[in-house]
């Protein structure tokens, strides 16, 4: 029985792993561009309707993916619940993959979007609270019981 809940654990550290690899992966990106745009290394020509689209766009996808991450990885959950212990694992890993993935699908955009215009706001602060969501994700541990 202790191998068993040696090994779950083992597979808990390395989604855990995983998960906050995808967090540090945008922290990293948002080193990166300030570095680059403190050194006053020039952006790309840009359009004043395409800085405006991106000022609407990076956002909007921010703040629409968090309840669709949240809903994906409640259904990912659910598909695995009630299902032998290693099918519960694994609709456990593959739900907290997707849900860090798509918030860092949506931050890297933003941060994208950043890097291209070279205006912190509005993107910046999406980008932090799409961290910390992930991060208190992360943190917070497995799926609600139920009942």
């Amino acid at each position: 029985m202790d191998e068993q809940n040696d090994s779950v654990r083992a597979a808990l550290r390395g989604n855990r792993l995983v998960c906050a690899a995808l967090l540090v992966g945008q922290l990293m990106m948002a080193v990166v561009i300030t570095v680059v745009h403190s050194l006053g290394i020039s952006t790309i020509p840009l359009a004043p309707e395409l800085g405006e689209l991106f000022a609407w766009i990076g956002p909007g996808i921010g703040v629409g993916i968090i309840p669709l991450a949240y809903f994906l990885r409640r259904v990912i959950w659910q598909k695995g619940a009630g299902g032998s212990d290693a099918v519960v694992l694994q609709s456990f890993f593959a739900g907290n993959i997707a849900f860090q993935a798509m918030l860092e699908g949506a931050g890297l955009l933003n941060l994208t979007f950043w890097f291209i215009t070279a205006d912190a706001l509005p993107y910046v602060p999406i980008v932090v609270v799409l961290i910390l969501i992930g991060g208190v994700a992360l943190r917070r541990g497995g799926p609600p019981s139920e009942g």
